[in-house]
């Protein structure tokens, strides 16, 4: 990785400021799952039955007090079903408290009962995504596995007659579906499951599949046309029905080519269309983002909006406006221009689908609307050399007939000053945090390192964590473009990267997490002594075989390592009680003398305590501050 300059490494904490509520606060108040969903990692034994682990409300208050005055949306879940924590109404008002402008929770929807479902609408839930997946009973028994149609069907007529019953818009009820081979000739049945049941608004993604599910043949683009035809009949009728689709894949690439819709489908809906014969005016559209007239940026930056048209698709051009008597160049060398301003085109946006849910619905009359939202990469390179420092971008719609609207012009400059806002490929790393049932911090639910950024329910301070070693390291990638290999095939990405194969190759995350356990029970976390050897004791488990206990002294140049310890050669009868599964057949204790002639005389070292199994995953157990004061 190339290490940033000083002006772009300041721009990173710049990028993430923690101020006026910015940040997404993502939660897991469990991990633990009553479902064993067939494509879901809760299917592998190593997950479903790891010992459960729940936050308390103690340890969410702490937690919560330190983020949650600077959260602008927060989930009370991520990947685990949040509503197995005995303590959930507790938590839900603690978090109720600091009045975050919007709260949300994904759950399967089998637990809620009158009570959970009377909190939630007590304390002012925004959103509620249950996660469906079938719109019917013998396909949602299947893949759910250990559901029930009939006991999630009479949960959310519950939840709409307590809604009812006490004159509360919220939560708002989103169906999470999860676009299986097997589902897609029942696209249009879930609009009207939503209809029934009292959802507002349907989300879409692909199924990403882990290895040893079995679950590959259910990958959609295997039959990529038939998949596009599918989705096209979906997006229409969802938008027919007034049925949101606030998430959902482009289309396809079919034979390396762009699909298209196809013409009489666009003919038709036009002719269906109230507005068909309103088209005098020419088509509509919105140039959004950036908004402001003049934007400094860096080599590129994405421009975004909406453009309709009553008559079917329409184009949308960018293109750059060349100043009177001005000469350009574009790489191939000199362009003489003409004596009076003029454009010239640097390229066509792209349409994507369900991007832009808010002018669907306003405009549902209007074909293809479910695909109005548009985006364009402007790059410093496609704009003509003479005025890349300060261009004026013009953005016009097209629509069928060669009407054109324009939609706005903004000054864009080109800049490698350390004011100039780069292009972020992600902006997890500057918005997001997620926080794991035992207060550990990461960047992200699917980008989760091996090792937490930071640990709340310690002693941690967030903003030490937030703008600490780890986020910064992780941002300078972003920043570099040099992203981790977790970036590459993250599951946020997927429905706008359809067309790489990679985020469709079945992922081997079983290793990750069947990461072993264990602690560091003694020594503390410091030790100041004149002693020349220390006594370690701790305990380890591991869902395979455990292979070493390692011990490293941590320098300024790295970890030195100063010995291996064989593990499992003591009993440890409370280990075995809390974890009866993984211990049983395991001796989990172990201990070792440490000579402190391997530390520096009167420095404080830290000593890190870390275990490895034979399938190469690693715990750090503990560390302890180290400082030796005995006389040699």
């Amino acid at each position: 990785m190339a290490l940033l300059p000083d002006s772009r490494q300041s721009s990173s904490a710049h990028l993430a400021p923690l101020d006026a509520r910015p940040l997404t606060v993502l939660f897991d108040v469990s991990n633990k799952c009553n479902l064993r969903c067939r494509f879901c990692y809760f299917s592998y034994d190593s997950v479903f039955h790891r010992p459960a682990v729940m936050m308390s409300p103690e340890t969410f208050e702490r937690v919560a007090s330190q983020v949650l005055p600077m959260a602008r949306v927060v989930y009370l879940s991520a990947g685990s079903e949040s509503l197995m924590n005995p303590d959930f109404k507790d938590l839900l008002r603690i978090c109720a408290s600091y009045q975050p402008p919007m709260t949300k929770l994904l759950t399967n929807g089998v637990l809620l009962d009158r009570e959970t479902i009377d909190a939630l609408i007590e304390h002012e839930l925004t959103e509620l995504h249950v996660s469906v997946d079938a719109p019917n009973q013998e396909t949602y028994e299947y893949l759910r596995r250990g559901s029930s149609w009939d006991l999630l069907k009479s949960n959310l007529a519950l939840l709409q007659q307590r809604k009812k019953d006490v004159n509360s818009p919220g939560p708002l009820l989103q169906f999470n579906v999860i676009l299986l081979r097997s589902n897609l000739d029942q696209l249009n049945d879930f609009v009207d499951l939503a209809l029934e049941w009292g959802a507002e608004r349907i989300a879409c993604r692909h199924l990403m599949p882990y290895q040893g599910l079995g679950m590959d043949e259910e990958r959609t683009d295997r039959e990529p046309e038939q998949a596009n035809l599918c989705f096209l009949k979906f997006l229409q009728y969802a938008q027919a029905k007034g049925v949101m689709v606030t998430s959902f894949p482009d289309f396809y690439h079919v034979d390396n080519e762009p699909w298209n819709i196809p013409v009489q489908a666009i003919d038709q809906l036009a002719e269906d269309s109230e507005m068909a014969q309103a088209e005098l005016d020419g088509p509509l559209g919105h140039w959004d983002t950036p908004a402001d007239k003049l934007s400094l940026v860096t080599e590129s930056v994405d421009l975004e909006g909406w453009a309709l048209s009553a008559l079917g698709a329409c184009t949308v051009e960018i293109s750059c406006l060349i100043p009177e008597q001005e000469t350009a160049t574009n790489g191939t060398g000199a362009v003489p221009c003409k004596a009076e301003p003029h454009s010239t085109l640097l390229g066509r946006a792209t349409f994507l689908n369900a991007v832009r849910p808010d002018v669907t619905n306003v405009h549902r009359e209007l074909p293809a609307a479910y695909r109005c939202g548009w985006r364009f990469r402007l790059q410093a390179l496609d704009v003509p050399t003479g005025v890349r420092a300060d261009a004026t971008i013009l953005v016009h719609v097209i629509g069928p007939n060669g009407k054109r609207r324009e939609l706005g012009q903004r000054v864009i400059k080109f800049s490698s000053g350390s004011d100039a806002r780069p292009l972020l490929f992600c902006t997890k790393p500057f918005e997001d945090v997620y926080i794991d049932p035992e207060g550990n911090v990461y960047p992200y639910p699917d980008c989760q390192t091996v090792e937490p950024f930071g640990s709340l329910a310690k002693s941690s301070d967030f903003r030490s964590i937030w703008f600490g070693v780890q986020f910064e390291n992780l941002r300078r990638r972003v920043l570099d473009a040099s992203p981790p290999n977790m970036c590459t095939t993250c599951a946020d990405f997927i429905n706008r990267n359809v067309d790489d194969a990679r985020f469709f190759a079945a992922r081997d995350v079983e290793p990750a997490l069947r990461r072993p356990l264990g602690f560091l029970d003694q020594p503390g976390t410091t030790i100041d002594t004149d002693l020349t050897v220390i006594k370690l004791r701790g305990w380890a488990l591991a869902y395979g075989v455990m292979k070493s206990i390692d011990l490293y002294r941590e320098t300024e140049t790295g970890r030195v390592h100063l010995c291996s310890i064989t593990p499992g050669t003591e009993e440890r009868a409370d280990v075995a009680a809390a974890y009866p599964r993984l211990a049983k057949g395991q001796q989990p204790g172990w201990s070792h003398s440490l000579q402190l002639s391997q530390f520096p005389m009167n420095e404080a070292s830290n000593l890190v305590v870390i275990a490895s199994t034979e399938e190469g995953t690693q715990h750090t157990l503990g560390s302890c501050a180290v400082t030796p004061r005995y006389k040699p």
